[in-house]
């Protein structure tokens, strides 16, 4: 199997195991209030980057993370996955989210009349195709 495809899906993986640790087992914590927005591995799938959005409160998480929870995680998932050896999980707090905002924020600021898209766009049914043949 190509190198790169073994470590995007090896990724997928580890995301997926990840999210249902985080709801399975974090339940009443931080932890369960995590969503995992994506995981970049490594080329030598030595150390995994988990990126991560907590709505509520990202100091929250941060201490959550800092209480040695990383290493049990870490071990769950070895356990789960059954890898060799499992990657050295790092958590980032994922500020794309917070970044969309602002720049809606900042679109609106700019044109007051304009509505923002993702607040009043309501989805639309497609149009009936046209017939092409016409009887004559």
């Amino acid at each position: 199997m190509d190198h790169n495809r073994l470590i995007l899906r090896r990724q997928k993986e580890i995301a997926e195991k990840i999210s249902l640790l985080l709801k399975k087992e974090g339940e009443g914590s931080a932890f369960s209030k995590m969503t995992i927005t994506r995981v970049k591995l490594s080329g030598s799938m030595e150390t995994c980057k988990v990126y991560y959005l907590l709505l509520d409160n990202e100091n929250l998480a941060k201490k959550v993370l800092a209480s040695g929870k990383v290493i049990w995680l870490q071990g769950r998932l070895g356990q789960l996955l059954g890898y060799k050896k499992s990657p050295h999980l790092e958590f980032i707090f994922d500020k794309g989210y917070e970044h969309a905002l602002k720049i809606d924020q900042i679109l609106q600021n700019l044109n007051p009349n304009f509505p923002l898209a993702a607040a009043t766009e309501k989805p639309t049914t497609p149009a009936k195709p046209k017939e092409v043949f016409e009887e004559k």
